[in-house]
């Protein structure tokens, strides 16, 4: 192969970028929105460059924590963790126009479009499959449960994911969008993110964490957290049996940073990025026996790593390259590469969407029903006689209990999406995403809308109110918290703020409500958190006496008595006094297989929800120490958060509505 040389990269002064695509003759370029120190001057910006002047001719604001784009057409879609997915107008580059703002089930991370089949990877609740033949009114199709799915591609009736967490290349058979199913899973040698197949041949991009050798049970990670950066190829002609035919590994690293891989297909060549590690040229003409041909990095950073690649863009000889911590740079190639390789589908999204099943997995059943279909559920909020249902971009509804009747609508505005709930008569507090958080109040048997508060442009994903009325804490996307005084209840005013978590990923992550001044909260790779709050400030500052709690998104809190009990992978109470006691050792939920998720405790009664699996697990509690599972049910919507009154259970199922179930007397 002829030696292929790349120019100097050229820094555009368009600040931190996520990620590109060519778009005719302009580059669009995403920036997320999320991290303060990244983006103090906006929300989440989509760009429209000219490379030719290397100026920006157009923009658009408030994209959220955007991540990946694909360009179909004059319209682009682009992925927003939190804040869903944005379909967005190219025909004008000087004005993009917002054409929808979507709310997926989980955090938008990866994306592919072929034959009008939009899919979503989500963060740790699969691929979403959406029909976007209208563009301006999205439907939803299906949820297939891969695993932590990064990136994906789509190729005839199949779809491929890289999943980070279990390191494997999933297929799924989506030939029925309605009814997607898993083919295969294969293990990779490294964390699984971008992947591309051409002609039945499957090209995965790995990072970080290769895999012990067979026998070693308990690796020291430094030996192997540096070794599972490169690329593997893959024979998928039978897509339910991929066959491994070879790997090049890049140079060893490890860091903790945007972890983001990609790989394309030009020619013979494979065009795979790898975060702070650099892009590679990796010539595949051989597929037995590929080898990289160049290595390109970014800048180096004050603390002496490459500025980490979040996406890459080629078209003819140009090279886009988005740096994450830096700016967006562009490279030309010595030569025009062949048309990057485009996915292909022969499936039709005309399907009606997946239906709900309610799977018993227990002997012991209950009676169920389900209401507001057509609307997408997030959580429900107990009002006495009211019911407080947060329905995303539908906005907020307020139920007659008993019938169900919605006796109002509260809509969103602009981007909003409505995602939680509090209530202190006669004001609710809704955390409305982008929007921020709005504050209604009651007058005459009506809501309406007397205050916003915007932590900083970031989305508010999330409120616990604490149980004196006194204060509030707000989730700010997946950075932090703001603590609200409610001295006075119209006009919530911030005293304090945390905006540098690193975990906040999963959402859910606070008990009921606050006691007094005091909240808590759970934080991946940080643990449990106690923040107590004043008119002057807050405090934070680790539950140091618990065991490590590790928060992930089968992970949840709440009251029993006076203690605190961190339901994940390990079920325990912790004691509320702060005093170093030794904590309740595991405490083992009888009488259940998979007993993960987010609980929620009334009297004797813990119902547990995990909507990445699909799980909902009814408990009755003789004590703290004895939690024995009476009733089991796996189902294929996404229940959130239960809320329980005193004849019933209620459960927020995303696309599917919500659930209603008898409660279990015992």
């Amino acid at each position: 192969m002829e030696r292929i040389q790349l120019s100097p990269l050229t820094s555009l002064g368009v600040g931190p970028t996520i990620n590109a695509a060519f778009y005719g003759p302009y580059i669009i370029a995403i920036q997320t929105g999320t991290y303060p120190t990244l983006s103090p001057d906006h929300h989440g910006r989509l760009l429209v460059i000219d490379p030719k002047s290397r100026k920006v001719i157009g923009q658009m604001d408030g994209i959220g924590s955007a991540r990946q784009l694909v360009i179909q057409g004059d319209i682009a879609y682009i992925t927003s963790r939190e804040d869903g997915l944005f379909i967005v107008d190219l025909k004008n580059p000087t004005e993009p126009e917002l054409l929808s703002h979507y709310e997926t089930t989980e955090f938008a991370t990866g994306i592919a479009l072929a034959n009008d089949l939009l899919v979503i990877s989500l963060r740790q609740y699969g691929l979403e499959l959406i029909d976007v033949r209208d563009p301006k009114n999205p439907r939803y199709l299906s949820l297939v449960r891969t695993g932590e799915a990064q990136s994906l591609w789509l190729d005839g009736h199949h779809a491929y994911a890289g999943v980070w967490g279990s390191k494997e290349l999933v297929i799924a058979d989506i030939s029925d969008p309605s009814h997607p199913k898993i083919a295969s899973k294969t293990p990779l040698d490294g964390r699984g993110d971008g992947v591309t197949v051409r002609n039945h041949i499957c090209f995965a991009a790995t990072g970080q964490h290769a895999r012990p050798p067979v026998g070693v049970a308990d690796p020291a990670p430094e030996t192997y957290e540096k070794l599972g950066n490169g690329l593997e190829i893959f024979d998928v002609h039978d897509p339910a049996h991929p066959v491994f035919l070879s790997r090049v590994k890049f140079p060893p690293y490890y860091g903790l940073t945007f972890d983001m891989w990609s790989v394309q297909l030009s020619g013979d060549l494979a065009l795979v990025s790898n975060t702070r590690n650099g892009f590679f040229l990796v010539d595949i003409s051989d597929l037995y026996h590929p080898r990289v041909l160049s290595r390109t990095l970014l800048p180096l950073q004050p603390d002496g790593t490459h500025d980490p690649i979040g996406g890459f863009a080629i078209q003819g000889n140009q090279l886009a390259l988005a740096g994450t911590g830096t700016d967006l740079f562009l490279a030309e190639f010595s030569q025009a590469l062949p048309p990057v390789h485009q996915a292909e589908l022969t499936v039709s999204p005309a399907s009606p969407a997946q239906p709900l099943e309610m799977n018993f997995l227990t002997d012991s059943r209950l009676p169920w029903k389900r209401v507001l279909e057509g609307y997408q559920v997030q959580y429900i909020l107990d009002g006495g006689n009211r019911l407080f249902a947060a329905c995303s971009d539908q906005g907020l509804l307020v139920l007659e209990k008993n019938t169900f009747r919605i006796l109002q609508q509260l809509p969103v505005t602009g981007p909003g999406l409505t995602r939680s709930v509090a209530y202190q008569a006669p004001y609710l507090y809704v955390a409305e995403g982008p929007v921020g958080m709005v504050t209604y109040k009651e007058a005459a048997g009506k809501f309406e809308k007397i205050h916003v508060y915007s932590p900083h442009g970031r989305s508010a994903t999330d409120l616990q109110l604490s149980d004196n009325g006194k204060f509030l804490l707000l989730q700010c996307a997946s950075v932090g918290v703001v603590a609200l005084s409610l001295k006075d209840p119209a006009a919530p005013r911030p005293v304090d703020e945390k905006l540098d978590y690193v975990g906040l990923f999963y959402g859910r992550h606070f008990p009921q409500r606050g006691r007094s001044n005091d909240f808590y909260l759970a934080v991946n790779r940080e643990g449990l958190r106690h923040i107590h709050v004043t008119e002057e400030g807050m405090t934070e500052e680790p539950l140091s006496y618990a065991p490590h709690f590790n928060a992930g998104p089968s992970s949840g809190l709440d009251y029993i008595g006076d203690m605190l009990l961190c339901n994940g992978r390990l079920c325990f109470c912790v004691p509320l006094d702060h005093a170093p006691q030794k904590p309740i050792e595991k405490i083992q939920i009888s009488g259940a297989d998979y007993s993960q998720g987010k609980p929620r405790i009334a009297d004797d009664l813990m119902v547990i929800t995990e909507r990445a699996e699909g799980y909902i697990t009814i408990c009755r509690i003789h004590d703290p120490a004895h939690i024995e599972c009476r009733i089991q049910i796996r189902t294929t919507s996404s229940p959130d958060l239960a809320c329980i009154d005193e004849q019933f259970i209620y459960l927020p199922a995303g696309r599917h509505g919500m659930l209603v179930l008898d409660r279990p007397q015992w």
